[in-house]
């Protein structure tokens, strides 16, 4: 894997535009604000920019990752977010965690730290998100007697979750006047509304290796992956952007901590895993205007009305990416703000 120097002016736009976003707004209040989603999504997309040599290493499927900056990376194996990219754009305690499943951007800008994952190439391909005939990973995985989970999402959300509560911990610090978010495009967008609810106690992870000792399950290892032992910090709001089906109905109304989810009405993916496997909408959906955003085709009418079945919605990626990329998602919140 190598770094081209040159392209880091694609960080540097991103990086410079969230920090136009980031004022202008209170990031004390945990209602749903633009400015907010704007800043989320930029660190969204971020995330897509760091790329462990796992991912070079192994063949998936990586044309079903929605990022087209991703996409071009790969292919000239170079990754462009590093934690001193971060720290050169002045963003504080940067950290960059690459997981099997996941990669996780952590951050703090001013009295706010973000919380960016997205799904690795690995977790595009075991995941049932896009096509739920591929394999079982859409199969229900229990947290209390009612309320269920997406496997494949379930595991991605405690992939290096230790890690990541360690690293919240150093951007927050000893300020309790500090507010986190979590941010997700995507199949991260279904993992961060999962973590969501592991920061605030709802959900607490299955199996899980003790980051102290190693051991599996041990009482330590899960006081510290409670909120109760980090008192310094708590989670203020989620956003998640082109996020599929995570859990059943009770999991996304009865849980303590639903995403703000902004989507598309022309993007495929949060209609998937469908209804009739038990899989439900989110609480708190924001859609964007259907509006041509770049070079996508425009459309006065969602993509469901004139799409060919659901085998037809699914089997192609350029139909998928027209409004699921998250370029087209940051290009959005642009509008919306500006």
């Amino acid at each position: 894997m190598t770094r081209d120097p040159a392209n880091d002016d694609d960080v540097r736009a991103i990086t410079g535009r969230i920090w136009a976003h980031v004022g202008g707004t209170n990031w004390t209040d945990s209602a749903f604000d633009w400015r907010k989603a704007a800043v989320s999504a930029g660190f969204s997309k971020l995330a897509y920019l760091a790329i462990p040599n796992i991912e070079f290493e192994e063949r998936g499927r990586f044309k079903l990752v929605p990022c087209k900056k991703y996409l071009e990376l790969i292919a000239a194996r170079r990754s462009l977010l590093t934690q001193a990219t971060l720290g050169a754009a002045d963003f504080a305690s940067p950290f960059i965690i690459p997981g099997e499943l996941t990669v996780t951007v952590v951050a703090r800008m001013r009295d706010v730290v973000f919380v960016a994952v997205r799904g690795t190439s690995k977790l595009y391909e075991s995941s049932a998100a896009y096509d739920w005939r591929v394999n079982l990973t859409a199969i229900p995985k229990p947290i209390n007697n009612s309320v269920w989970l997406h496997r494949g999402f379930a595991k991605a959300a405690f992939d290096n979750i230790g890690t990541i509560y360690e690293k919240i911990a150093v951007a927050v610090g000893t300020d309790k006047d500090v507010q986190v978010y979590v941010a997700g495009h995507s199949l991260g967008g279904a993992v961060a509304a999962i973590l969501a609810n592991v920061f605030t106690g709802h959900f607490t992870p299955p199996k899980f290796e003790c980051p102290v000792c190693g051991e599996l399950e041990c009482d330590l290892g899960l006081r510290l992956l409670l909120p109760s032992v980090h008192p310094e910090w708590s989670l203020n709001s989620a956003y998640t952007f082109g996020m599929p089906h995570f859990g059943n109905i009770k999991a996304v109304k009865d849980i303590g901590h639903s995403p703000y989810h902004v989507l598309h009405l022309n993007d495929v993916v949060p209609t998937v895993p469908p209804w009739f496997l038990g899989y439900a909408n989110g609480q708190d959906e924001h859609p964007l205007p259907i509006v041509d955003y770049g070079n996508r085709p425009k459309a006065d009418v969602p993509f469901w009305k004139y799409a060919k079945g659901l085998p037809g919605r699914l089997s192609g990626y350029d139909r998928i990416m027209w409004y699921h990329c998250i370029e087209n998602y940051w290009s959005g919140m642009d509008e919306i703000i500006k």
